[in-house]
């Protein structure tokens, strides 16, 4: 993303669309994460959430579903003879902005997200503090002068619901201005991160979006068919480890229900300076 420190008058209204829509976004308390064992040890050990590449999630559709409906909203707003010119600002390109994201939830007891993304029950569910993650976002904004495109936001599930239809109805305002403005289709695509099909709509999401990382910065691993790109989203160092702002952790309800058990997750913690996490048994009964 090019600096913006110089943008004209339409690019910082177009801005104004973007910070409207997602700043207002206010999350719980508590964020929880779900991941399996070599999760939970690989953020403990690098005091890092994983970013992946939107395009890799477990639902490679998700992103074109938002994007599809982002295109037919604006499209219905705007000026009728510009239907082709958005279509063609919506379509994937070389220069697309590409977006990494980091995915929580606001219940930490869902039995669908323990089947889905703790190891079948067998994982643990990680409770951050909201605000902190705000300021770990913030941070990453600092790190990348470039580009200002990172936000802690809440997922929509169906039709956009009237806070994000009212961005939009003014986002078109400005494509018909000038329809070649990629900027404005930069922000559409980022909008459209915040929309999900509605079937999904029971695991309450928020997530981190990052906008287009260095390739310096990506790492990868395997995929079960394909390579996954992400980004370690940590605190900024200062002289000394900068610890994530984890506050809960959850115990799967398919992992042995004792004290012993609760222990080695404390010497876990222990071990990497997280102490005093609160250390909590799921209580649901399901045995798969």
């Amino acid at each position: 993303m090019r600096n913006l420190l110089h943008a004209d008058p339409l690019d910082l209204s177009i801005l104004d669309v973007l910070v409207s829509a997602v700043s207002t976004d206010i999350p719980p308390e508590s964020l929880y994460h779900y991941t399996d064992f070599h999760g939970f040890k690989g953020i403990l050990e690098s005091h890092s959430l994983r970013a992946t590449f939107s395009r890799t999630l477990n639902d490679s559709t998700e992103q074109r579903h938002g994007e599809t409906l982002v295109c037919r909203v604006l499209q219905e707003m705007a000026d009728h003879a510009l239907r082709d010119k958005i279509a063609a600002g919506m379509k994937d390109r070389p220069d697309r902005y590409h977006s990494f994201v980091t995915c929580f939830c606001t219940d930490p007891n869902l039995l669908s997200m323990w089947r889905a993304y703790a190891y079948r029950g067998g994982g643990y569910c990680l409770g951050f503090d909201s605000s902190e993650l705000r300021n770990l976002v913030n941070e990453q904004t600092v790190k990348r002068k470039r580009q200002p495109f990172n936000w802690l936001f809440q997922i929509v599930y169906g039709e956009p619901e009237t806070r994000l239809r009212d961005s939009l109805r003014e986002l078109a305002g400005r494509i018909e201005q000038d329809p070649t403005r990629s900027l404005a289709f930069a922000v559409a695509r980022i909008l459209a991160g915040k929309i999900k099909h509605e079937s999904f709509k029971e695991e309450h999401e928020w997530r981190i979006i990052l906008h287009d990382p260095s390739v310096e910065e990506m790492q990868f691993r395997e995929g079960h068919n394909n390579i996954i790109p992400y980004v370690d989203l940590r605190r900024q160092p200062a002289g000394a480890v900068q610890l994530l702002p984890l506050r809960k952790v959850v115990c799967g309800p398919t992992l042995r229900n004792d004290d012993e058990s609760v222990k080695i997750v404390n010497w876990m913690l222990a071990k990497h300076g997280y102490n005093g996490v609160a250390i909590e048994r799921c209580e649901i009964p399901y045995r798969p």
